[in-house]
C-alpha cells in the first residue's frame, strides 16, 4: 500500500470548505426570520500548509530571539502573547468565506462570495483585520475555524 495517499498537504494547500455551525442548534443554518435562512461557510489551510507552518515557524523564531535577547534570564512570554499568537494562526489560515442565502425550499436566493454579514446590513470582506474582527467578536467561529485546522483527517485525500 502506498501511504503517500494518506499525505494532507495536498488539500492542506488549497483548502478545506466547511459550514459554520449555528452555536445555539449546531445546524448549519441561521435563520433570517423572513422565511430564509443563510448558510455560511468558511474556507481554512491545514496545519500542514506551507501557510500555516510559515506563521509558526516565524513564530517559534521570535521566541528563540527572545530567549537569546534575556542573556541567562527567562524570556519574557505574557499569557497575552500566547493568545496573540493563537490569534494570528487562525487569521492567517483563513482562507475565504461566503454566504448563501435559502429559501424554504432550499434554492440559492442570494450568493455573496467573500462576504459575511457581521451585524445586521453590515458585510465585511476577508481581510486579516476583518477576520481578526469577526473571531474577537464571536469566539464559537473562533473556535469552529480552529477544529477544522487542526483536524488532520479533513484533510486527507478520499
Amino acid at each position: 500500500m502506498a501511504l503517500g495517499k494518506f499525505s494532507p498537504t495536498e488539500k492542506a494547500e488549497s483548502g478545506l470548505e466547511f459550514p459554520l455551525l449555528n452555536p445555539a442548534t449546531g445546524v448549519p443554518l441561521f435563520d433570517n426570520g423572513d422565511g430564509t435562512s443563510s448558510r455560511v461557510f468558511v474556507t481554512v489551510h491545514g496545519s500542514d500548509s506551507k501557510v500555516c507552518k510559515n506563521i509558526l515557524r516565524r513564530q517559534s523564531n521570535h521566541r528563540i530571539e527572545l530567549a537569546s535577547k534575556a542573556r541567562g534570564k527567562r524570556p519574557k512570554i505574557t499569557a497575552e502573547m500566547i493568545e496573540a499568537e493563537g490569534l494570528e494562526i487562525l487569521v492567517g489560515c483563513t482562507k475565504s468565506w461566503r454566504t448563501e442565502t435559502v429559501g424554504e425550499d432550499g434554492s440559492i436566493l442570494q450568493h455573496h462570495s467573500g462576504k459575511i454579514e457581521i451585524n445586521e446590513g453590515e458585510w465585511i470582506e476577508v481581510t486579516p483585520e476583518n477576520v481578526q474582527a469577526a473571531f474577537e467578536l464571536l469566539p464559537w467561529m473562533k473556535e469552529q475555524v480552529d477544529d477544522q485546522i487542526g483536524d488532520r483527517t479533513d484533510f486527507l485525500q478520499s
